[in-house]
């Protein structure tokens, strides 16, 4: 699938400065294996647990980012749940979340 404009866009607005979006689209494109085990190493190497709240935004932010097309496709909210699960989010967790963004978008149209 294309990355939407505004997806990267948004992607780019969230992403530390060391990061170039377009270059990690392009890696993950020939290898998301790598892209998530990079996820999850930088996830090992925090030396302090994630709070709730940390989860939530982390999660939150990946919703806005998948959103910003103005839709969120099967696929993007299958991916979003899997990286939940690897921070250690439920499934379940994740779907609340996605209710509460939608939500909040709907209240701000």
């Amino acid at each position: 699938r294309t990355l939407d404009p505004r997806e990267l866009s948004r992607l780019e607005s969230v992403a530390p400065p060391s990061v170039n979006a377009a270059e990690a689209i392009a890696r993950a494109r020939d290898n998301d294996a790598c892209c998530l085990e990079a996820f999850a190493q930088a996830h090992k190497a925090r030396r302090r647990k994630l709070t709730a709240v940390e989860l939530h935004r982390i999660v939150f932010g990946l919703i806005d980012v998948a959103s910003a097309d103005g839709r969120i496709d099967d696929a993007e909210l299958e991916r979003i749940c899997e990286l939940g699960r690897m921070l250690g989010v439920s499934s379940n967790a994740c779907d609340v979340i996605v209710a509460q963004h939608r939500k909040e978008t709907e209240r701000d149209e």
